[in-house]
C-alpha cells in the first residue's frame, strides 16, 4: 500500500513540474512575442536605408517605406483608427517615425449650404486670391486656386478642401498638437487637393509634418507623414520620404 501511494505522490509532484515547467515556457513564449509586438522601434536608424513600396491594402495610395511597416499601437498612433473608419500604418527609430494612413471622411458628400461654413484655411485662399486677382499680381500656389477664383463654394474641389481642413483641426485638437505652419497643397497638377501642416506634438519636443489630400470621388483622405527629432523631420530623407506618396482613384 506504502509503496502505492508513493508512486502516486511521485507522479502527482513529476505532473506538476512539468505543468509548471511548460507554463513559464509558454509565458516567456507569449511575454517575448509582446516585447517584439509593442517594441517602440523598428531599427536605431532607418535613415539611408533601401526603401521599398508599400500599398495600403485595399486603398488608394502607396508609399515608399524604410522597410515594411506595420500596424501602429495605440501608444505609437499618430492618427486613430477610433475616430475614422481606416488604415494606418508605420516605421519609426529612435528619433522619427513614419506614417501613412488613409480614412473614409463620410462628410465629405455634405454640400456647403451657406459660405461661412467653409474651413477658415479655404476662406483665407478666397480673400487672398480676390486680393492678388485685383491687384493684376500671381497668385497663390494652392491646389484649389481654380475653383476659389470660380468663387464656387458648392464645388467638389472646395467641398473637398473643405473636408481635409476640418480632418486636420479635428486630428490637432485631439493629438493636443500645435499647428504651427498650413500650407495649400496638391499631386499630379491639382488631381488631389490637400494641405502641408507642420508643429509639435504634446510633448512639445517631439515636431511633425504632415500632408493630408482627399480623393472626393472615393470619400477618402490620405495622409503622409513624419514625426520625432526636430533635424530628422526637417532632414532631406524626410522630405523624401513625403514626396514618395502616390495616389490613385
Amino acid at each position: 500500500m506504502k509503496i502505492v501511494l508513493m508512486a502516486v505522490l511521485l507522479i502527482t509532484v513529476a505532473a506538476l513540474a512539468y505543468v509548471y515547467y511548460n507554463s513559464n515556457h509558454v509565458m516567456e513564449m507569449v511575454t517575448g512575442t509582446l516585447k517584439l509586438v509593442g517594441s517602440s522601434v523598428d531599427a536605431d536608424n532607418l535613415e539611408g536605408k533601401a526603401v521599398k513600396p508599400f500599398t495600403i491594402p485595399k486603398g488608394h495610395c502607396k508609399a515608399y517605406f524604410p522597410g515594411d511597416p506595420h500596424t501602429p499601437s495605440m501608444e505609437q498612433e499618430l492618427f486613430s483608427v477610433f475616430l475614422y473608419s481606416g488604415t494606418s500604418e508605420m516605421m519609426a527609430d529612435k528619433q522619427m517615425t513614419y506614417y501613412l494612413s488613409e480614412f473614409t471622411a463620410p462628410s465629405m458628400g455634405v454640400a456647403i449650404v451657406n459660405p461661412n461654413d467653409v474651413s477658415p484655411f479655404v476662406q483665407s485662399k478666397f480673400a487672398e486670391l480676390k486680393l492678388d486677382s485685383w491687384q493684376g499680381g500671381p497668385t497663390a500656389p494652392v491646389g484649389n486656386n481654380d475653383a476659389v477664383l470660380a468663387n464656387n463654394v458648392q464645388s467638389d474641389v472646395i467641398k473637398a478642401q473643405n473636408a481635409i481642413d476640418h480632418f486636420i483641426d479635428d486630428w490637432a485638437k485631439n493629438k493636443k498638437a500645435t499647428i504651427e505652419s498650413r500650407v495649400g497643397t496638391n499631386l499630379y497638377g491639382g488631381r488631389f487637393n490637400g494641405v502641408e501642416v507642420t508643429g509639435h506634438l504634446a510633448n512639445e519636443k517631439d515636431q511633425f509634418r504632415v500632408r493630408c489630400f482627399c480623393d472626393y470621388p472615393s470619400k477618402s483622405i490620405v495622409l503622409i507623414g513624419v514625426a520625432g527629432n526636430a533635424k530628422r523631420v526637417g532632414a532631406t530623407s524626410a522630405s523624401k520620404f513625403l514626396n514618395s506618396l502616390e495616389m490613385w482613384q
